[in-house]
Formats: C-alpha cells, structure tokens, sequence
C-alpha cells in the first residue's frame, strides 16, 4: 500500500468552477502515485437540495463512488459527475481519496459557484484563445444577465449528454472537431434533440471545424469558401441593431470578408443570405437548433469592429428566445417537475404487497390434516397407531413448506417499478432516457441493506419524500454497472431512483405527414422491436389518439389543427387534457389529487397511460416543453409494451425483481406541403423571440409578454418560398387572461405603442392594427414576406411615462399555393 506522502490529489471541478443547480456537473480528478501500486476509492456527496414544496419530495446527500487503481510512478485521470442541486450561490464540495480499508488518504474541497437563470453560459470549442470578448459583451434582454464563456477542448467536452445541460448555448468555432470522440459527438448531438443551441462557425477555417462533423449534426453541405464584397450586410434585415450601450451600428463591414460557401441540407433552411451563399442557417433537431454561420466574428477584419457584438447579440437572442426572459408568473411545475415524476411513478404505479391467502390456506390445511384427514385415516384403517406418524409427518412437512414458502416470498417481496421517457429522432442511431426507477422491498429487516445493480454509464441521484432522511445512499459507478447501496430504512423513504443515459435504439418511428385543408394526414410507421399502445399524434394546440402500433404496422393518421381562440376559454395545455381524457373515470383531476393519500391504487395500463400523458401535457406546454412539439414538426406519443433501456435488467440484492415497467416514446415527425391550395394554420407557423430591446420585458405567461419600454420582434418562417407561394397573411392575437389588467398595443394609434409589419419592399416598418378583438389580414404578401420566407411583427412602447404595455404572441395564418 502506497503511503499517504506518495499520493497526491489534484481537483478541478465543473465548468471554470460553474454550476447550474438541478445539474449533474464533472469533477475531473488527477491522482499521481510515487509510491507502491494503490488501489482505492475516489468518494464525493451531492450537496441535499430544498425539499420541493409541492411534492415534499428533495434530493438527499448521497455519495458517490468510483473505484481507482493507479501503479507505481503513474498517474490516473478520472471523471467523477455528481448532481447539484442548492439556493445557495456558493458551495464547497470535498473530493476525498480512500484506500481499501476506507481511511482517508488525500482529500481537497473545491469552491463552487452558481449560474442563476438570467445568465447565459457558453460552451466555446475553439483553439484560439482570443476574440470572443464581443461575445461576452453581449447585454441580454433581461439586463441582469450576462455572458459566462467557458472554453472546453477533447479532454473536458463531456460524454454524457446530462452533463451537456449545463450550458446554454455550445459554438464551435476553429476548433479541431475530429479530436471529439464517438462518445463526445453522440453526447453533443442528444443535448441539441433535447434543447440545446449549437452554432457552428464556417468561414476561413471551415474544414477542421465542420469538415469531420458527423451528419447528424450539419446542416449544410460546405464546398469551399469565398469572399464577400465591402459592405455587405452581416444580420438578418428587419431586427435592430446596436452594439455596447445601446450605440447604433451598423451591420455592414466596410472590408472584405471570407465566408464559407455551402448548400443546404434536409430540413434547413437559411435565415438571410449573401445572393447564392447562405450566411446563417438554422436547423431544427429534435427540441433543439444548429445554427451555421458562414463568417467568423472572432476574426479579423470583424473581431475589431464594433458591430461585431450585434452578430453575437443577434446570434443568441435568436438562439434562446424566450429563455431569456425573466418571468413574473408562477411557470407551471418549473424545476420541480422530477419531483413530480418521481412522485408519480410511486403513487400511480402499484406497489405489491403480501397478501394473506397463502397463510391461511397453510394454517387452514394444517389443521385439516391434524384433524379430520388423520380422523378419517385412522378410522378407514383402523391402524391407531399411525396417530402419532401422522402428527409427525404433518408437522415436519409444514415445517419444510413453511421455509420454502418464506424463501420464495423473501425473493418475490423485492420489486421495481419504473416509468421511463425516451425521445426518438430520425437522424441517430442513439437516444436519451431518463428513468424513475422505484424500489420496494416490505419484508426486510431495519437493519438490513439493499443493493440496487443498474447497467452502466448511468447517472443515478434519489428522490425522497422527508427531510428527516439521515442515511446516506452510496453511489458506485464503474464502466460496466452502476452500484446502489441504501438501508432498507433509506429504501422505505424513498420516491424513486432517476436514472439517466445515452443509449443505442434500434428502429424508430417513419412518418409521412402532409398538411391538407388545416388538417394533417398521412401514415406513421413502427420499425421498433416493440410494440407500441395508446399512440397519439399531438401538435401545439391539437392532439389525436391513433391507437396501437404493433412492431412493422402502418396506420393511418388525420389530426385537424385547432384554431386559437381570440376569446378565452381553456389554455392549449388545459385544452389538449381535455381531448385526451374526455370524461374518463379513471382520471385524477388536477395536481392536489395527484399528491395526495387518497390517490386509488387500481388503475389499469390505459389508465396509467392517460394520467401520466396529461400531467406531461400540462407540464410542458404550461411551462416547459419536453412534449411540444419543435418548430413545424409534430410529436408522436406512445408507449411500449417492452423496456428499450435496460431497466429491466436491474438486479436488487442479485434477485431480478418483478414489477411494472412503463416507457414514454417521443418522436418528433417531420410535415411536408403539397401541390395545390392551402392555408397554413399557426400550429405549423409557431413563430419565436428574434430581438428584444425593451425596459422591463417579461413573460407573464408562457405566451403573454409585457414590457415598460421599448420593443420586441417575432419571427415567423413559412415553408421554402420557391415552393409556396404566398396570398393572404392574417394575424391575430388570442386571448389571455394574464394581460386582461395591462395596457394593450395595436388599437386606435396614439403615437405611444403600436405593433408594426417589416414591410421589405421599403426597408421600413408598416403599423398595423391588431388587438385581441380585431385581426389583421393584408393581400400585400410580397411585401411582408422576405426572400427567404421570413415575417417579421413588433411590438413597440413609447410612452414617456414608461408604463407598461402587455400582449400575447400573435398567430399567424397564411393562404397561398404550393408549387
């Protein structure tokens, strides 16, 4: 054994000391040897988290475990990924280093420090060092925000997409990608199907940037590069510009400039253009967007320039949205939503228990046999002597019986229940699943230990539901398994395990969708190994069941998309519940019922089916989207009859126990348009936040705004004008009952506020009337329609009193006639 002098311990832990609470965050851990060759354990705990008010669920102190072996004179690098979560904006974490016996050798504590949500946190692949102080000169709408940039390189780009969550945006910019791994490539391309924002910088240095990049992850094709003119411009037209302080600038470099010459690929499409040479492009993914940016703003001639911050600035608004907003409304379930998973999966999913008939039928067959059977015996034989044999024989077979039986019952006494969520993609062979695993085991002693096997590469915190846990659970992670060790006392506290992975899917789901008359129609395609029962098709406002998909089965889908509503009524989460459940006697009704005691332990697998879909439901669309659907795309809902992700594999004490294994499957499915005719309804049209240059600029709901002053733009992209071509443009706002006491924009004008058009015939923006009463609907299309099938609509406020203005998103609907 190594001496205690011999080893020495070094820590650098998360992004530039960083983190995001309710994330898992790396500790990338050095342990040098001059001694003996040691063989030991690298232990870290999780800070406890605040218990959840809604659920009285928390994340307790756990502590997590890898084992190390480092030789004499080497040196060993490990990665130890912990989660986070904590109101507190420093922490200290301590890494200690043990040996076998479980006595501390080294130990450091490491000073952590939190990233709050109105910050921006920027993952930058990039060899070069410098310029990229514009971007962290970036002023965000929300004022009290600012850009952090943390540089990552092969050795610290995670390989775990969970680990990915903690920052915001990920550029890659002259960086060389082909040191990334498999691992780091699959982990970078489910962050973005998950939510995440890659930018990806072209321009001079192109090639080792994008030029390995798998094509999962690009949304062009790169030929070759080229020059732009002096004065060309460099953002989107229609958004405003300026740099620090809210100095005007322009947009257009008075020097040359190398860019990136490209085509696009399937599913993108380019956002502003330079004639031939798309200079940004954007591609949905999942949950998540790629953009590609054909010049570099870190080069010269543009790092020096001052409207070098507008392209960033422009960048990440465009990229973020409404993210970066702060809120003045309570948003639905917010952070809380795992307690809430972990909750469920313990209160819908039943937890079997004893039951008592197997005794009595012993005791009842005992007795029979002690008396009548032996009377009857005796009295047909007339052999009294066989009296005692058979109080003997029966009492040693019971006795033998009775150990069989509490052995069997002991291993049948341990079961898991689980409910898992896997979203598919079309563009990947792999995919992400998060797990709430339940454990339940009646029969153990108080002084007895559970030990939970999962497959490996899986991050795995609990959830509990008192803060009277004193207990910790250890946490043991190796390449192959993950080891989870917990008193039985722990156990019975528990909620349930979350256990997160990337994994290998095999199949997926194949659409061919088209939109026809405001309705969408066309087949869905199980090529999964499993079959797949309660199947909906959900878009932003509509929603509609499509039964069961058996493994290789076709069906047939229409799903007619709803119209806003200009005058109230049910929100579209709400809306969507009440299409799905009807009056179903098998649903809870509203989150008090479903944290309650009271909640039945009899449903069925519809049932299950239904509550979990519109608690999720209500959720996402009510506050985040896990469930709504990205851009113009529409979800495909349904769950599988076998587990994909190996929680039925999960051993306890080295018995497989039984329980229920539910899998959430979401799919995202691409649309197209037809020939001929038709209206794009706002569900294919959703719109997003393009700029916000406004005092006090909130979200009041998940789609009402409100600001002091200022103003905010919308983008709205309709399918590739060279195949559809536009006719009429309708506006119109729906209703919301958050701004019902705000002042409201778009009515008679008064020079105060207004909502305008960019009207790009004149470079100028057009007022129009709208409010949630009137809607407003021009045959000018040409003119409100850019070339690369942009629409642009602002909100503006200038009153000099600073008062505030509110309204909701606007829905877009267009006519026209695709080619």
């Amino acid at each position: 054994m190594a001496p205690a002098g011999a080893l020495t311990l070094q820590v650098n832990a998360g992004f530039g000391t960083y983190f995001r609470s309710g994330n898992w965050l790396p500790f990338y851990i050095t342990v040098r040897n001059s001694g003996p060759d040691f063989s030991g354990t690298l232990a870290t705990s999780n800070p406890p988290s605040p218990i959840w008010q809604g659920t009285l669920t928390m994340i307790p102190a756990s502590t997590y475990q890898q084992p190390i072996t480092v030789p004499r004179g080497t040196q060993k690098q490990v990665v130890l990924n912990i989660p986070i979560t904590s109101q507190e904006s420093t922490i200290n974490i301590s890494v200690a280093l043990l040996d076998a016996q479980g006595n501390v050798v080294q130990s450091q504590s490491v000073l952590l420090n939190q990233l709050f949500p109105d910050n921006v946190f920027v993952g930058l692949l990039s060899e070069q060092a410098n310029g990229f102080e514009s971007l962290r000169n970036v002023e965000l709408p929300n004022q009290g925000g600012s850009v952090q940039i943390q540089f990552l390189n092969a050795q610290t780009m995670p390989t775990i997409s969970t680990v990915l969550a903690n920052f915001n945006v990920v550029i890659l910019d002259d960086f060389n990608t082909s040191s990334l791994s498999r691992e780091q490539l699959r982990a970078l391309h489910l962050w973005v199907q998950q939510g995440g924002t890659l930018i990806e910088i072209g321009g001079l240095h192109w090639q080792q940037t994008l030029g390995t990049l798998p094509a999962d992850l690009l949304p062009v094709s790169i030929h070759g590069t080229s020059e732009l003119a002096a004065g060309t411009h460099l953002l989107p037209g229609g958004v405003p510009t300026r740099a620090v302080s809210g100095i005007p600038a322009s947009d257009a470099l008075q020097a040359p400039i190398t860019t990136s010459t490209a085509t696009l690929l399937a599913g993108s499409r380019t956002i502003f253009s330079a004639g031939a040479v798309p200079l940004l492009v954007q591609h949905e993914s999942g949950q998540g967007l790629i953009y590609y940016l054909a010049y570099d703003p870190a080069l010269e001639p543009i790092v020096d320039w001052p409207g070098a911050t507008v392209i960033w600035r422009g960048l990440i608004i465009r990229a973020l949205g409404e993210q970066l907003l702060t809120t003045s409304f309570s948003s639905g379930l917010g952070p809380g939503i795992p307690y809430y998973l972990a909750k469920l999966q313990h209160l819908l999913l039943t937890n079997p228990t004893p039951t008592p008939w197997l005794l009595l039928i012993f005791f009842f067959g005992y007795i029979a046999i002690l008396w009548p059977v032996r009377w009857l015996i005796i009295r047909r034989t007339k052999q009294r002597h066989w009296n005692w044999r058979i109080i003997l024989s029966a009492i040693l077979f019971f006795s033998l019986l009775s150990y069989a039986v509490a052995f069997y019952q002991e291993r049948a006494s341990f079961f898991s229940n689980s409910f898992s969520i896997i979203q598919l993609d079309q563009e990947g062979s792999s995919t992400h699943s998060t797990t709430y695993l339940g454990v339940y085991v009646p029969f153990l002693s108080a002084e007895s230990d559970v030990q939970v096997h999962l497959p490996g590469g899986m991050l795995v915190q609990s959830f509990i539901d008192s803060i009277q846990q004193h207990e910790r659970v250890t946490i043991a992670a190796t390449p192959d398994a993950t080891q989870v060790k917990a008193s039985s006392t722990a156990i019975k506290l528990m909620d349930a395990f979350q256990a997160e992975q990337d994994i290998s899917k095999r199949g997926g789901i194949i659409s061919h969708l088209v939109l026809v008359q405001g309705a969408l129609s066309g087949t869905v395609t199980n090529t999964l190994p499993t079959a797949l029962s309660d199947v909906y098709l959900l878009m932003h406002r509509s929603i509609v069941r499509v039964g069961n998909l058996a493994p290789g089965q076709t069906r047939r889908v229409t799903l007619s998309l709803a119209v806003p509503s200009t005058n109230g009524g049910l929100p579209p989460c709400n809306a969507l519940v009440k299409q799905v459940v009807g009056n179903d006697p098998g649903m809870l009704s509203g989150y008090d019922r479903l944290f309650n005691s009271d909640v039945p332990q009899s449903f069925n697998a519809r049932q299950r089916h239904l509550n979990l879909l519109a608690f999720l439901l209500t959720s996402s669309q009510c506050s985040n989207p896990p469930l709504e659907a990205a851009g113009s795309s529409a979800t495909l809902i349904g769950w599988a009859d076998q587990p994909l992700d190996g929680v039925n594999t999960v051993t306890m004490n080295g018995i497989n126990p039984g329980g229920i294994h539910e899998t959430l499957l979401l799919a995202d499915l691409a649309i197209t348009y037809p020939a001929g005719s038709l209206p794009l309804p706002p569900d294919v049209l959703p719109g997003r936040m393009v700029d916000a240059q406004a005092l006090g600029a909130r979200l009041l709901s998940p789609d009402a705004y409100a600001m002091s002053h200022g103003q905010i733009t919308f983008e709205y992209s309709v399918p590739s004008a060279e195949h559809l071509s536009i006719q009429t443009i309708t506006f119109s706002q729906p209703a919301d009952t958050s701004i019902s006491t705000y002042r409201q924009p778009g009515g008679s004008h008064n020079g105060s506020s207004h909502v305008a058009l960019y009207n790009w015939q004149t470079s100028s923006w057009d007022i129009i009337r709208l409010t949630q009463t009137t809607s407003f609907t021009t045959q000018n299309a040409k003119a409100y329609l850019s070339p690369d099938g942009r629409i642009l609509v602002q909100y503006v406020n200038q009153a000099s009193d600073f008062s505030d203005i509110a309204f909701t998103k606007p829905s877009l609907t267009v006519t026209g006639v695709a080619a």
